[in-house]
This record gives C-alpha cells, structure tokens and sequence, in this order.
C-alpha cells in the first residue's frame, strides 16, 4: 500500500488492507484459526529442519550454516505480524477513517493514504521493511546457495578439508546488502509494480541458472576424472563427486524456493489485478496466507 507522508513523498508498505475491522467480523475468527494453525505447523517444520540440516553431513558446513540462517530468518516475519497486526485487523485506522483502502499497489493519488509523518507510525513502517526484507533475502537465497557451491567447485582440490567458514559468512552478509536494499528499491517505489516483479522473476532465473551451470560443470568434471585417472588427484575426484551429491540434496531447496516465490509472485500479480474484482479479498489472505 502506497503512503503519503504529508503531501511530499511516496512509501510503500507490505499491508494489503487498511481501515477494516476485521477483529468484528464474522470472518474474524476463521482468519485467525488459519493464522493461528499456519504458525504452529510452521514453526514446527523450521524446528524439524534446522535440527536435520544441523546433524547432516551431507552438506558442507558453510552450505548449512546457509541453510539454518535462512530458515530461522523466518523470525523476521513473525515481528513483522507483531507490528503490523493492529493495522491488519483494524485496531488502528489511518488516512480517511471512513475508507477502506485496499490497493496493494496502487498508482492512483486518490488511493493513497495520507499520513503525516513517518515517526508517528513507525511499527507500520519497521514491519512493512521487515515483511519486504524476510521476502527479498528469500528471492537472494537461492542465488546465495547457488553462489556457494560454485565457490566449492573453484576449490575443487581442498575445499572438504579447508572449510573456510569465513565465506558461508560473506555470501550471507552480501545477500543481506541486496535483501536491505531491494527492501529499500521497494519501500520508497521508485519502479513501478511491473518493473519491480520483473527485477524479482530476473534475479530469481539468474539464480537458477547459476544452480544449473555449476550442477553441469560439475558433472562434466566428473565425466573427465573418470575417464582420465592419471591426470586428477584422488582428492580433486572426491570433491567433485561431493559436490554433485551436495548439489542433488540441495536441488530439493533450491526447487522448493523457487516454487515458494513464484507462488508469492502470482499472489502479487493477482491482488494488483484483481483489486477491482469482486475477488479482491480472498486474493488478499490467499497471499497473506502463502507469505506468511
């Protein structure tokens, strides 16, 4: 949702509805059922993953501490329900109380909430950036696990046995750079709707691609050593096939990922489409319920 902060400059939030009272609705205890049932079974599996991933050995130590970073990343949008919640149900009423906004994206003035200044609504705006932020590192991490096991295939020769902790750290501190500025790019929408999904689906296919080329580069290499013993060292062979092995284990989250931001993607496509739809609203929590 587009904020106007007093009648100068232009915020986007993460918030797809505004002024409605949802905790007096019919509708209210259904909502938080679901909410309430998507958190339990979340938080379950991101415990029951990071506790496989911990104990694995067949990931490299910096391709898991990758992994348990990302996953327990998944607290980020549990603060950010925190500070949005009382906008979300309509505890709090901004703009014209007796409007409900409810355009996502909107490049219509008259669709944008007028605020006064930032600082009186800052838990919106820190949640909105956590929101946007959890999202953006989820569209870096797969270029993030990408970037790692390319990194393992240019130490071919000694990379299981010097782990070099220090760059599972990098690729993480790096993303985090992007995510925050993407969040950035996002909030104070300098690109229109079309143009940031465009950016969002653009680093999502170099990210695959990345995947793929090293998947490939490392089965060549290991068609080569095999058919040519004398040339490579047992350790270089060795490696290669790890890395093949890391690189199957990790095409299920790789594959997982993508799946999870393409689904936000369409989610997004189809409540700024179908804002004027009759619609709209069950748009609004199927996306709220897949982010979340």
């Amino acid at each position: 949702m587009i904020f106007l902060i007093n009648g100068t400059y232009e915020l986007w939030v993460a918030i797809p509805i505004l002024n409605k009272s949802l905790y007096t609705s019919w509708k209210y205890p259904y909502v938080l059922t679901l909410d309430t049932s998507i958190f339990i079974i979340t938080i379950l599996l991101v415990m029951r993953a990071v506790s496989i991933i911990r104990t694995s050995k067949s990931f490299h130590i910096n391709l898991r501490i990758i992994l348990i970073f990302q996953l327990c990343q998944w607290v980020q949008i549990l603060l950010a329900r925190y500070f949005l919640f009382p906008y979300l149900v309509g505890y709090r009423f901004l703009g014209d109380h007796r409007k409900l906004y409810h355009h996502f994206w909107t490049d219509s003035l008259e669709e944008t909430v007028p605020i006064p200044c930032v600082i009186e609504e800052w838990p919106l705006f820190f949640g909105g950036f956590l929101y946007t932020h959890h999202f953006a590192s989820c569209i870096f991490f797969l270029f993030s696990v990408s970037a790692e096991r390319a990194i393992a295939s240019f130490y071919l020769s000694d990379y299981e046995k010097n782990t070099r902790p220090y760059i599972s750290f990098i690729i993480i501190f790096v993303s985090m750079i992007f995510s925050s500025i993407y969040s950035l790019i996002f909030a104070f929408n300098f690109f229109t709707f079309l143009v940031t999904s465009f950016l969002i689906a653009l680093v999502t296919i170099a990210s695959i691609s990345l995947y793929v080329f090293v998947y490939y580069y490392n089965t060549r290499v290991k068609k080569v050593t095999c058919n040519k013993n004398g040339k490579y060292t047992l350790t270089r062979r060795f490696q290669t096939m790890e890395n093949l092995k890391s690189l199957k284990m990790a095409k299920y989250v790789v594959t997982t990922h993508a799946i999870y931001v393409a689904l936000c993607e369409i989610c997004l496509l189809c409540v700024y489409f179908g804002v004027e739809s009759r619609y709209w609203e069950i748009f609004i929590y199927i996306m709220d319920s897949v982010v979340f």
